[in-house]
């Protein structure tokens, strides 16, 4: 069993052009990537299986395609956090921002040029990983820092009540 396959980060392509999706289907065989038919098709739906312990998405089409999608895939929670890259001819700088107000964080134009989009892809993927360990390091933080204070309130108990028991004991002499 190959388990470097399953290392492979996974590659959501969404695109309603079938000759776009042949395309990519090409551009990416061989790569680092992993996929399979359901993930260059198009989701049907939210629960669509193809949709879990996803890495990166890239989505294709016109500005109302795009935004649709990127609504839907942004109603699922585990899909949130993943880099999506918006795939088309050209925007204007009012549908950028509109793309990137809604959670796109990177525009591939067409014609695709095969070495910008893996630079662009393996460059989200590398942002991916250093803002979930940035998460996962604040998570951390704050965790130990919940830990001091409650260490915190308990020398100061511990100090009290030391305080107390000597005035006790000297009242006993």
């Amino acid at each position: 069993f190959d388990f470097k396959f399953l290392m492979k980060p996974r590659l959501l392509f969404i695109e309603p052009t079938a000759q776009i999706r042949g395309f990519f289907e090409g551009l990416l065989e061989g790569q680092k990537f992993r996929w399979n038919q359901e993930f260059l098709a198009e989701v049907t739906s939210i629960e669509d299986p193809c949709l879990q312990n996803l890495s990166i998405a890239v989505i294709g089409g016109d500005m109302i395609s795009l935004s649709n999608t990127l609504a839907m895939l942004k109603k699922v929670e585990a899909l949130r956090k993943i880099p999506i890259l918006t795939l088309n001819n050209a925007l204007t700088s009012e549908e950028k921002s509109q793309l990137l107000s809604m959670g796109a964080h990177d525009f591939i134009h067409y014609p695709v040029d095969a070495e910008e989009l893996f630079v662009r892809l393996n460059n989200s993927l590398l942002l991916k990983k250093i803002n979930d360990k940035n998460i996962e390091n604040f998570k951390r933080i704050t965790d130990l820092e919940k830990i001091n204070k409650e260490s915190i309130v308990a020398k100061k108990e511990a100090e009290e009540s030391n305080q107390t028991k000597s005035v006790f004991l000297a009242n006993m002499s």
